[in-house]
């Protein structure tokens, strides 16, 4: 039995090799093929998690450049309303670059994977796990910083509650955006 497992488990893997070997050469004739034989292993939990953490969506969010973003775009007026519109110019810009990254890899999830409803779920997970988070994180840094300080005012707060109040909206219309393309419930 353990020979049968070592066997399958190099299956996959050569399978997911050729994979990726098919997705560099733009092949989804290739790629479909794969996805489908590795749909028998375990529903191709390990192609869809090696095929979404090597997406450049997820590849390019780096926390530090966000929060320095961020940080520059609310430098100009602490907590105030110019500061507020600049975070969310900065935060819808990151969304529209998550939307559009969405719509481009719903497009080829679609055509490879005969599972594509469940991919495209589980794209949309991490999008909201790992890039929304850290793009929320970085745009309530600066106005946190200032609500939870020693000395903050009623402004540093009202202007934390202005930026969160406008972040919230910013997301909402992100998941509808995900929603007019197909994605989400």
């Amino acid at each position: 039995m353990e020979r049968i497992q070592v066997y399958c488990d190099k299956l996959e893997n050569r399978l997911i090799l050729a994979f990726d070997k098919f997705s560099r050469h733009k092949n989804f004739a290739g790629m479909r093929e794969c996805s489908r034989c590795l749909l028998l292993f375990q529903g191709g939990a390990r192609l869809t998690s090696h095929y979404l953490a090597s997406r450049p969506l997820f590849l390019e969010t780096n926390p530090k450049t966000l929060e320095e973003e961020a940080s520059a775009a609310a430098s100009s007026d602490s907590g105030g309303p110019k500061a507020t519109k600049q975070l969310m110019d900065l935060l819808g810009r990151w969304y529209k670059h998550g939307l559009e990254s969405v719509k481009k890899e719903r497009q080829v999830i679609n055509e490879v994977f005969p599972n594509a409803d469940r991919i495209t779920n589980e794209l949309v997970r991490r999008l909201f796990e790992q890039n929304v988070q850290s793009y929320l994180a970085a745009v309530l840094a600066p106005s946190r910083a200032a609500a939870t300080a020693a000395r903050r005012t009623a402004e540093d707060i009202r202007g934390f509650l202005r930026v969160a109040a406008a972040a919230y909206e910013k997301t909402r219309e992100l998941a509808a955006g995900l929603q007019t393309i197909g994605c989400g419930g």
